[in-house]
């Protein structure tokens, strides 16, 4: 069996937010971020490598494929293989889930590094990002929801919790130096 949880993810005190995000969800919160973003990931997060080699092949092949499709729309044949997969696997759910922690340790770890507040755009869409440089020409890109829910009292953090239905959405993205100038 498959549990879902709802942890947080603390923002710093300049924002008037804090977020929530899922866990085993492949279709949002830390599943899905590290389903569709583990190549970049696995860039920044020491450890994060050595637990996707630990699953089943045919599972990481299933997530290469949707790390690589265009959207989860074009992984649909992937996504449900993976989950197949992944509901006849204890094993692997552990593995998924350690990977998953180390993913919000990471989100958390660079939110909260950074000493000044990041660089607010929208997306295409007309979402809201936020941008958290990581190295020279790589952001780490939080795109918080516009629905707010109640504080959780789990969180002990009395501020609002951005990002009902999607929680938080991560990509790690890496521009060269032009792109990040005409971008900004």
């Amino acid at each position: 069996m498959m549990y879902f949880d709802h942890l947080h993810v603390c923002m710093p005190g300049y924002h008037n937010f804090t977020c929530g995000i899922h866990t085993n969800n492949i279709y949002k919160g830390l599943l899905h971020i590290y389903a569709r973003h583990h190549p970049e990931l696995e860039q920044h997060i020491a450890g994060l490598a050595i637990l996707r080699v630990r699953l089943p092949s045919d599972m990481q092949t299933s997530l290469n494929s949707i790390a690589a499709a265009f959207n989860m729309n074009a992984a649909a044949s992937d996504v449900s293989r993976f989950k197949n997969l992944l509901a006849r696997s204890g094993n692997a759910r552990a593995v998924l889930y350690k990977a998953q922690m180390l993913v919000l340790q990471f989100i958390q770890r660079v939110i909260n590094s950074s000493t000044t507040p990041p660089a607010r755009t929208t997306n295409t869409s007309g979402q809201p990002q936020l941008r958290y440089s990581l190295t020279s020409n790589t952001e780490l890109i939080v795109g918080p929801s516009y629905n707010i829910e109640d504080p959780n009292p789990s969180f002990k953090d009395p501020r609002n919790i951005v990002s009902a239905n999607h929680k938080i959405i991560v990509k790690c993205i890496t521009f060269d130096k032009k792109q990040q100038s005409s971008t900004k």
